[in-house]
């Protein structure tokens, strides 16, 4: 009677901690770089973090040298994985994801015999949005001796069914360079026309078991967007924290095509808009570019991200941020 119940607390703890994670689709824009290391606590635990979620991707493939642009199957049913709280890439041997609490924070990936397509999955609500653009920084972290070849690849696919599609702009065919953890790689891909306005896109970002000692890259600095390029006149975009709130500052150049704009600030996962009246770009009728500033005097002591979202003639959406007060 008591290994029964000991037995049914233990399969009750996992089951509560499987449940903790939150894959549902996030809407757009979507961050993470990873520096808030408080919210991944514990081993396969990713229940604080928003929309994103680690698989190990064991059987996906076979053997060395795995290219995964191949590996276009479901991994959602392989094992939730992410190793915590590491200090040092160049001695962390096993595969899969891992949490490296360095100097710049990041999360990575590194394939093994067991983690044989080791991936990271974001979950994306693009209703209403066109033009979705995703875009991270791939950091080769292992300074070793190790020199493996370390492809990484981009993929997607509509609703939470089916395979994966490759996205050629997302694949880097070597990230890491032996000897070293200095190499960066930015990737940028944007997305079909197919993961417009979808209520669930899943995004995912996948290496592969390398030939030789595998290495650990990072997959920092996520970010997704929508509109396209954002360079449609709103520069300098800040926030600063002032005696009487948290002023938001912004130019716009002669010419732009934005009509209106409004400030949103980060709330319990979501955003909301804190300017009462949505401010209309005077930039755009001739009479030359304009500085912008919004005083939000109900922002919090703590510190806060905001981001501007600038509407268009043609009624497109663009999201310009996040910058982050102190």
């Amino acid at each position: 009677m008591v290994r029964a119940a000991v037995a049914g607390a233990t399969l009750l703890l996992l089951f509560a901690g499987a449940a903790a994670a939150d894959p549902s689709p996030r809407p757009l824009p979507f961050a993470e770089d990873w520096t808030s290391t408080g919210l991944l606590f514990a081993d396969d635990e990713w229940g604080a973090i928003r929309a994103v979620m680690g698989f190990r991707g064991d059987g996906l493939a076979s053997g060395e040298g795995i290219d995964p642009r191949l590996v276009l199957v479901d991994g959602s049913t392989t094992p939730i994985d992410v190793t915590v709280d590491q200090r040092n890439p160049d001695t962390l041997v096993i595969g899969g994801v891992a949490e490296f609490e360095l100097a710049n924070p990041t999360v990575a990936l590194q394939g093994s015999g067991v983690a044989a397509a080791p991936h990271l999955v974001l979950y994306l609500n693009t209703s209403g949005e066109s033009g979705v653009r995703v875009s991270y920084r791939l950091r080769d972290l292992d300074g070793s001796a190790d020199d493996a070849v370390q492809p990484v690849a981009m993929q997607f696919r509509v609703g939470a069914l089916g395979a994966f599609e490759n996205l050629p702009a997302g694949y880097v065919a070597d990230a890491t360079t032996g000897g070293s953890a200095t190499r960066e790689t930015q990737v940028t891909s944007t997305l079909p026309a197919a993961a417009d306005g979808q209520r669930e896109v899943q995004v995912r970002v996948i290496t592969g078991n390398a030939r030789g000692a595998d290495e650990w890259v990072g997959v920092d600095e996520i970010r997704v967007d929508a509109g396209g390029p954002t360079s449609i006149g709103v520069h300098a975009l800040s926030a600063r924290r002032t005696g009487r709130g948290v002023l938001v500052r912004w130019r716009a150049e002669l010419g732009s095509d934005a009509l209106q704009f409004d400030i949103y600030r980060e709330r319990g996962g979501g955003r909301v808009r804190v300017n009462p009246v949505t401010i209309r770009n005077l930039a755009g009728d001739g009479r030359g570019g304009r500085r912008y500033g919004f005083l939000d005097r109900t922002a919090p002591s703590r510190p806060a991200r905001y981001w501007l979202r600038s509407v268009r003639s043609s009624g497109l959406r663009t999201w310009h941020g996040p910058v982050s007060t102190r």
